[in-house]
């Protein structure tokens, strides 16, 4: 026997399920910003000295 949702459950289920998937992307989107990695003393150095930096690939 198949029990056949009402109109109004069947938005509930939806909205609960955007809603769930919303909050996991959302801590996966911060989970992932957070993480980064410092800059090393070298390039904090170059960065405060204030001078005209050039970088050529080779």
């Amino acid at each position: 026997m198949k029990r056949k949702l009402s109109l109004r459950k069947k938005i509930v289920v939806a909205f609960a399920v955007l809603l769930s998937l919303l909050v996991l992307l959302t801590g996966a989107f911060f989970c992932y910003v957070s993480d980064y990695y410092p800059a090393e003393e070298l390039a904090i150095t170059i960065l405060n000295q204030g001078e005209r930096l050039d970088v050529q690939d080779d």
